[in-house]
């Protein structure tokens, strides 16, 4: 119901979800508009209000730490470039926006908890992409982020896989990443950028990466 939006997202609902929707709703305390007798059932609820209020409930995030966010809906992955050499990606799928995020926390926290689950997952590359609603219009936006582990100090110019990533991701028209700034990303190893491909998600972001980083 939530990776669905509900079922009335085509791109992923498929007839196997339509089927168990249908077979199991019914059986459901909230399924039958009545109970014994023909009384109301005070506890029914159509899919569309389930829908709503289990994707109010996933996005309701707000109390979770920033490495909490990182971690929640967390996928590590390990490809090899054309040397054979391992390189270790994270992608975490976070439904908070950056400068939401970033506000909330502060920018010194905020790259802080970065660099931090970096480190604790041990991999060099991370993907924070961001899937939101804005919250004056209530617009669905979405946002990729990409971090290196870095010291400190103020990182050099872009290059090798930092830079081949960040020019291929910007060259693949599919995902629509709009370069951004946001606080705290100056002299960081690290970019950010608007999606207006908005069905680009970890399904399509995590193949191109894979693309890229085969073929540094």
């Amino acid at each position: 119901m939530i990776d669905t939006s509900g079922l009335k997202d085509n791109g992923k609902t498929t007839p196997h979800d339509t089927t168990a929707a249908e077979y199991l709703y019914p059986r459901t305390s909230f399924g039958a508009p009545t109970i014994a007798g023909g009384e109301p059932n005070k506890d029914h609820m159509t899919l569309s209000d389930l829908a709503s209020l289990l994707i109010d409930a996933k996005r309701d995030v707000i109390r979770l730490s920033g490495q909490e966010l990182l971690g929640r809906d967390y996928k590590p992955f390990a490809w090899k470039n054309t040397k054979g050499e391992v390189v270790r990606v994270g992608l975490s799928t976070v439904p908070m926006g950056l400068k939401h995020w970033i506000e909330r926390d502060g920018k010194k926290k905020f790259w802080a908890d970065q660099q931090a689950w970096i480190k604790e997952s041990n991999i060099d590359v991370l993907g924070v992409l961001t899937t939101f609603r804005t919250r004056t219009k209530n617009k669905h936006k979405r946002e990729m982020l990409i971090v290196f582990p870095q010291d400190e100090g103020v990182a050099d110019a872009p290059s090798g896989l930092e830079l081949k990533l960040y020019t291929g991701i910007e060259s693949n028209q599919d995902l629509g990443a709009v370069q951004k700034d946001i606080p705290g990303i100056e002299g960081r190893r690290a970019r950010a950028w608007e999606q207006t491909e908005k069905q680009a998600t970890r399904k399509q972001i995590a193949p191109a990466i894979q693309a890229i980083i085969e073929a540094s």
